[in-house]
């Protein structure tokens, strides 16, 4: 795979009360998120079931990602403005919403 099809911010992760310092990195269908190489969590965005994205900061930000089976991750990662608009692109399994003419219409005022 090449670098350019790679995108990666350090953070930390937060799963059950547990935080974590580390890389997060996203490939084509999977994000892992490792500590001095060793792999901490990994997900494949077709498993996923809500992603949510703050902006903490001036480039930094809250992304939390709901799997199916139940887990959340929550990532605060700092200069990671990239991370989020590239893995909602490669999330095939997007749940659909339904949107009205008025809703269209607010979003754009």
């Amino acid at each position: 795979m090449s670098e350019m099809y790679i995108v990666q911010a350090a953070g930390k992760l937060e799963t059950s009360g547990k935080k974590t310092r580390g890389v997060l990195v996203c490939e084509d269908t999977k994000a892992v998120f490792s500590q001095k190489g060793t792999a901490v969590a990994e997900f494949v965005y077709n498993d996923m079931a809500k992603l949510q994205n703050v902006r903490t900061g001036d480039t930094s930000t809250k992304l939390t990602v709901t799997m199916k089976d139940g887990t959340v991750y929550v990532f605060d990662l700092s200069r990671s403005l990239k991370v989020y608009p590239y893995i909602e692109q490669r999330w095939q399994s997007k749940p659909v919403e339904q949107k009205s003419r008025v809703d269209e219409l607010r979003r754009l005022a």
